[in-house]
C-alpha cells in the first residue's frame, strides 16, 4: 500500500489499499474518523473518459453518470461512523470506467465531519 497526500495544503493522506487496472480502493484517514458526517466525490471534471462506472463508499454503491461532470454525496449515519473509528478512515472504491481501456479516476474527495463541539446526531457538519 502507497501512501499520498489528500491534497493541497493538507496534512492529510489517503491509504491507497489496493489499485487494479479496473478500479482502487482507499481509506480516507483523518484525525477523528468516527466525526466524518459526508463525503463527496467529483468525477469527470478532468476527463469523462475515466469517470468510474460504480462509486462505493461504506458499502453503499451509487452509479455514475455517463459522460458527465458530477458531484457524489455519501451521508454517514452514526452506525458507519462507529464503523470509520474503528477502521481509522472512510473506505472508498471506485470501479471501472465508462470507457473500456480507461482506468477509472477521480477527480476531488471532499469530507465533511461534525464539529468537536457538536454532539454525534446533530448539529451540522463542516468541510474538514
Amino acid at each position: 500500500p502507497g501512501r499520498r497526500p489528500a491534497g493541497r495544503g493538507s496534512a492529510e493522506t489517503l491509504l491507497a489499499a489496493r489499485t487494479t487496472a479496473d478500479g482502487a480502493s482507499v481509506l480516507l484517514r483523518c484525525d477523528r474518523p468516527g466525526r466524518v458526517k459526508a463525503i463527496r466525490v467529483l468525477v469527470g471534471a478532468s476527463s469523462r473518459e475515466r469517470a468510474p462506472r460504480e462509486i462505493v463508499a461504506m458499502g453503499r454503491s451509487t452509479s455514475s453518470r455517463r459522460d458527465a461532470r458530477s458531484w457524489y454525496d455519501v451521508f454517514l449515519t452514526t452506525r458507519d461512523r462507529r464503523a470509520c473509528e474503528r477502521l481509522g478512515g472512510v473506505p472508498l472504491s471506485i470501479l471501472g470506467s465508462h470507457r473500456a481501456g480507461h482506468a477509472p479516476a477521480v477527480d476531488a474527495v471532499e469530507a465533511y465531519a461534525l464539529a468537536s463541539d457538536d454532539s454525534d446526531d446533530d448539529g451540522g457538519a463542516s468541510k474538514r
